[in-house]
């Protein structure tokens, strides 16, 4: 790479046909946060606009692998999106991860990473979004930019001893599994009963982030 040439930041996304809503949604993310966000100090490219000649699947995954910096749409929770970026996890380089939370939920088994969430009917989703992305790539840069799932399973993995830090590893990661699979059930509670919440309910939540329980059972507005 000559000393003119921007690093390369792959765009892992859901892309679909030409002219399909999922094609529109993902050029609106790729124009309206990745690319204001990284442009002016990276190659912001998405795997449809690989120019060079040669199998694409095989120019994915070498992008995938090879590029600096890597920004995971996970909206839709597409195939092919959560395959390459299991790939991107098992190198363990630079990978950030984003989501449209309305559309769709941060799979479980990532759930427990810092991840950027946006609405693009929203300005200033997008605004947030943008600033967000420009932060997290400034941390990636210093090497501060998360441990995968794949990463900390290999740290337990490669412990031929339970000693005290990987046995607090273990319960950290477990806990922050636990913590994410309550958050979610909890989530979907609230979207199927409105604004409505039971004293159980409302039990459980502060049992999760340390409160006192309640111990009515009578209904209350939340």
């Amino acid at each position: 790479m000559s000393s003119t040439e921007k690093p390369k930041c792959f765009v892992i996304a859901p892309i679909g046909p030409n002219d399909s809503d999922i094609r529109k949604r993902s050029d609106k993310v790729l124009k309206h946060i990745f690319r204001k966000a990284l442009s002016e100090k990276y190659d912001v490219i998405r795997g449809d606009e690989i120019d060079e000649p040669g199998m694409i699947t095989s120019q994915v995954l070498r992008a995938v692998q090879e590029s600096p910096l890597v920004v995971a749409d996970l909206t839709g929770h597409n195939p092919n999106v959560l395959y390459e970026l299991a790939v991107r996890h098992a190198i363990e380089k630079p990978v950030i991860h984003a989501i449209e939370p309305k559309l769709s939920k941060i799979p479980f088994d990532i759930a427990g990473f810092r991840t950027i969430e946006f609405d693009l009917t929203d300005p200033d989703s997008i605004e947030s979004a943008v600033e967000q992305l420009k932060k997290q790539t400034e941390q990636a840069e210093k090497g501060k930019w998360g441990e995968t799932p794949v990463k900390l399973a290999n740290i337990m993995r490669s412990s031929k001893e339970d000693s005290k830090e990987t046995v607090l590893l273990k319960q950290a990661v477990e806990g922050i599994a636990a913590l994410s699979a309550s958050v979610a059930q909890i989530s979907d509670q609230l979207r199927a009963s409105s604004d409505v919440w039971t004293v159980d309910d409302v039990a459980t939540a502060n049992q999760l982030f340390g409160n006192e329980p309640a111990h009515s059972t009578s209904k209350v507005v939340w």
